[in-house]
C-alpha cells in the first residue's frame, strides 16, 4: 500500500482523499506556496489546504530529501520533475496518468477523451525509473510570465544561458532551489523545465513531466485484456446505434470460431457484462464475418425483457 503521496493540484485531490480514507500514517509531499495574481499574494495549493483541514502530515518537495520511511509512493499530477539522484534515493514512486497510454498522452488526457467521445477509457500506472537520463534530455527556459516584469531585457541573457548549459550544469540546476546567472539570482521554480528525447526510440515518449519507455512485448493475458476492452467499446457503440437508453439491460450473444475469443470472454466475462449492462451472455462457436481487434466475431444485442 502507499504511505506517501505526491500531488500539487485539483486533479490529484480525489486520489489523496481516497488514500487518506484507506491509509494510516499517510505523508504528503507537495509544492511550496507561490505568488499569484496582480498583488503577488502567496497562495497555498489545494493539496496543502486539504492537508491542513484534515490534519495530514505534509512537507514541501526538495530534490535533496530522502524519505526513509517511504514504502511506496503514489504520484498524481505533480508539478515538479524528479532528478535522477532523487529517484535513486527514493525509488518506489508510481505515477498515475489519467488515460490509457499510449493512446491518450499529453497534458490534457481527460479533455481529449471527452472531445473524442471515447467510451473505452481508463488510466495508466507506471513506476518511475531513476535511469531516465539514459534516454531523455532536459530543456530549460525562463518563465516569461513570472520573470519578464522583473528582469526586463535581462531575460534574454537568462534564456541564452539556459539554452547553452552543459550536462553537469543541467544536473546541478535540478538539484538546487536557486541559480545565479550573470549576477541575477533566480528561483528554479521560475524556470520552465521540459523533457525531450535524447534517443530516437519508437517505444519512448514524453508524457507531461515524465518520460515513458514502454515494454511493447504483449503477453497472452494482456492481449486478452485489450480484446475485452475493444469488445466492450464495440458493444457500447452498437447499443448507441440501436438507440438503447444508457440504463437499458441487454441480452448479449457473441459468435466466433476463434478459441482465443472464447477464452477472453470466459476470463473477462464479469468485466464485459458489468460495463455493458448485460444480464444474459451467450457464446456460440459459429463462423463470423466481422472483426474486433483483428479477431473474427459477431455481436448481437437486444434489450432484455427483464430490465430491472
Amino acid at each position: 500500500m502507499f504511505n506517501y503521496f505526491f500531488g500539487s493540484d485539483s486533479r490529484s485531490l480525489s486520489y489523496l482523499k481516497f488514500l487518506n480514507d484507506n491509509t494510516k500514517n499517510l505523508s504528503v509531499v507537495t509544492t511550496e506556496p507561490i505568488k499569484t495574481g496582480r498583488g503577488k499574494n502567496v497562495k497555498a495549493n489545494i493539496i496543502e489546504n486539504f492537508c491542513v483541514e484534515n490534519n495530514i502530515h505534509f512537507k514541501y518537495f526538495n530534490q535533496n530529501d530522502t524519505y526513509e520511511d517511504m514504502s511506496n509512493a503514489l504520484c498524481v499530477s505533480f508539478k515538479n520533475i524528479f532528478s535522477e539522484e532523487f529517484l535513486r534515493m527514493n525509488n518506489n514512486i508510481f505515477n498515475v496518468h489519467l488515460s490509457l497510454l499510449p493512446k491518450f498522452k499529453g497534458p490534457s488526457p481527460v479533455e481529449t477523451q471527452i472531445l473524442n467521445d471515447e467510451v473505452n477509457i481508463g488510466y495508466s500506472i507506471f513506476k518511475i525509473d531513476e535511469n531516465v537520463e539514459d534516454w531523455i534530455d532536459y530543456e530549460f527556459r525562463p518563465n516569461f510570465e513570472a520573470l519578464g516584469p522583473t528582469l526586463g531585457k535581462d531575460i534574454n541573457k537568462v534564456s541564452k544561458y539556459l539554452s547553452n548549459m552543459t550536462e553537469d550544469q543541467k544536473k546541478s540546476l535540478l538539484d538546487q532551489p536557486s541559480i545565479v546567472i550573470d549576477n541575477l539570482n533566480l528561483n528554479v521554480e521560475d524556470i520552465d523545465i521540459k523533457l525531450k528525447k535524447k534517443k530516437d526510440i519508437e517505444e519512448l515518449d514524453i508524457v507531461e513531466n515524465f518520460s515513458l519507455l514502454l515494454d511493447t512485448e504483449l503477453s497472452e493475458s494482456l492481449l486478452m485484456e485489450r480484446l475485452s476492452r475493444e469488445l466492450v467499446s464495440h458493444i457500447q457503440k452498437e447499443r448507441k446505434n440501436q438507440g438503447l437508453d444508457v440504463t437499458d439491460r441487454i441480452k448479449l450473444t457473441i459468435s466466433s470460431e476463434d478459441e482465443f475469443v472464447h477464452k477472453t470472454i470466459t476470463n473477462f466475462s464479469k468485466y464485459i457484462t458489468n460495463e455493458t449492462l448485460t444480464l444474459d451472455l451467450i457464446t456460440k462457436k459459429e463462423s463470423s464475418e466481422n472483426k474486433v481487434y483483428d479477431r473474427f466475431l459477431d455481436v448481437f444485442i437486444e434489450r432484455s425483457t427483464n430490465n430491472s
